[in-house]
């Protein structure tokens, strides 16, 4: 009787809430409809937890009454699995999960590709703890202040600073995390784990040398003068599989933009310095057709002989687009980025109207204006009845816009032009996109551009 009142109890409990929430679903609409809420945004919604049908406990994985010997005799059947004994469970310490104490669950579990990339993953990592054990030692001998912590604890801080300068985390953020982090060693500041950074960077530089000892490799590098200038270098070479493979080996930041002279030096030094690998193994040079970049090619084709030196096609073809003369479709398209990229209402009235959110502008980004432009030639029906809807948001560009639309001559030509643009421009576009990739894009290299030139 108890558990059938129980069980009573339960369902008119699930009851009252589904009938308070859809009451208070229907006082929501109805605020909105008489407009005293604001709508709410198309990410906002209703977060809803699945809960089980049936109201017999959930049984939970290591938690069956087996005998103490069951778990010995599991962890001596399956030798060298990571399989051990933690607070009377059976637990695999390589996949970081609990396993059932049956027999067949656990040969399951060892023969499951899962457990086999994560014992890959575990030699990798000893192989790369083994590393920084030695890298720390070197640091020992350069008798340092404040090295009196056990070798391991010291190993561990390490690994923390490099895990989170992999994955592009602020270190500061270590201070937030400790209590998560410091289940084996504790750890210190931010600021004293940052002192380990030269350390990492060495023993990276030293990683990527044993990566490309005897192995022909191929230079690419770029600038951004954005803020001074920042010069990156990458290696692009071919491992044992065959793979292609690539390295960031530098990035250095400067005050302001460098000339030819010091660009090739900077080249230079990263490879036959810090990389040292030898000249006769650097057979190719990858860069933008920026004056600079060639006259850096040319100085160093002294050093290295053999560098086959590769113009980016993708910047190439981005610059010929820029180049597409289209009067009325330029004047067109400079008030239409205007309009948008000034108000949010105007983004939200496009939306609302088609249904789709207009694609946005930038000065970075290959092909945005015909992304944009292509996606107006799509809705070009829409264009004009939208701003006529709209005349009073920004309501000077809004007027320029329509003074085009509504003129039939000019109307005609922009549509004339427009198409012209989508139409020779989609062959750019592919282009530019296909060649930036990484695959071995010198087989697919002159169909691409032949597509253009026809």
């Amino acid at each position: 009787m108890a558990s059938n009142e129980k069980v009573q109890l339960m369902e008119l409990s699930d009851e009252t809430e589904a009938s308070s929430s859809a009451e208070s679903q229907f006082d929501a609409e109805d605020d909105q409809e008489s407009g005293t809420v604001p709508k709410p945004a198309a990410i906002s919604r209703p977060r809803l937890l699945q809960r089980n049908s049936s109201l017999k406990p959930v049984a939970v994985r290591g938690e069956s009454k087996l005998k103490l010997k069951s778990i010995l005799d599991r962890i001596k059947e399956f030798p060298c699995q990571g399989l051990e004994r933690r607070d009377g469970h059976l637990v695999c310490s390589v996949c970081h999960e609990s396993l059932s104490q049956k027999k067949s669950s656990v040969k399951k579990h060892v023969l499951s590709k899962k457990h086999e990339i994560s014992l890959g993953k575990q030699k990798m990592e000893r192989k790369r703890q083994m590393g920084l054990t030695e890298a720390m030692k070197k640091r020992d001998a350069q008798r340092l202040a404040g090295e009196s912590l056990p070798l391991d604890q010291r190993v561990y801080r390490m690994q923390v600073a490099e895990v989170f300068l992999k994955a592009g985390i602020p270190l500061h953020k270590v201070d937030d995390l400790r209590p998560l982090l410091e289940h084996r060693y504790r750890l210190t500041s931010s600021s004293h784990l940052s002192e380990y950074i030269p350390t990492i960077l060495d023993e990276e530089r030293q990683q990527v040398a044993k990566e490309l000892n005897g192995r022909l490799i191929g230079l690419i590098f770029d600038g951004s003068a954005r803020l001074g200038e920042a010069i990156a270098i990458v290696v692009r070479f071919v491992d044992d599989k065959w793979d292609i493979q690539q390295r960031l080996v530098r990035l250095r930041t400067v005050a302001k933009s460098v000339n030819a002279p010091q660009l090739a030096q900077v080249i230079n030094q990263c490879v036959a310095t810090e990389l040292r690998h030898p000249a006769e193994l650097v057979v190719s040079t990858m860069r933008d057709g920026a004056s600079v970049n060639t006259a850096a090619v040319a100085a160093l084709s002294v050093f290295y002989p053999k560098i086959f030196d590769v113009v980016c096609f993708s910047h190439t073809m981005n610059n010929a687009g820029q180049r597409f003369d289209f009067p009325l479709l330029d004047e067109f398209t400079n008030l239409w980025v205007s309009l948008f990229a000034h108000s949010s209402h105007v983004k939200l009235a496009w939306r609302a109207k088609t249904g789709t959110a207009m694609k946005s502008h930038s000065e970075t980004r290959w092909w945005s204006k015909w992304e944009m432009l292509h996606q107006v030639s799509g809705y070009f029906g829409d264009v004009l009845p939208f701003l006529q809807e709209n005349r009073k948001m920004s309501a000077r560009t809004t007027q320029k816009l329509l003074a085009i639309l509504e003129c039939p001559n000019q109307s005609h030509v922009l549509r004339l032009q427009l198409s012209a643009l989508v139409d020779v421009g989609r062959h750019f576009v592919e282009g530019t996109y296909a060649l930036e990739g990484d695959g071995p894009l010198a087989l697919v290299c002159y169909t691409r551009l032949q597509a253009i030139a026809t």
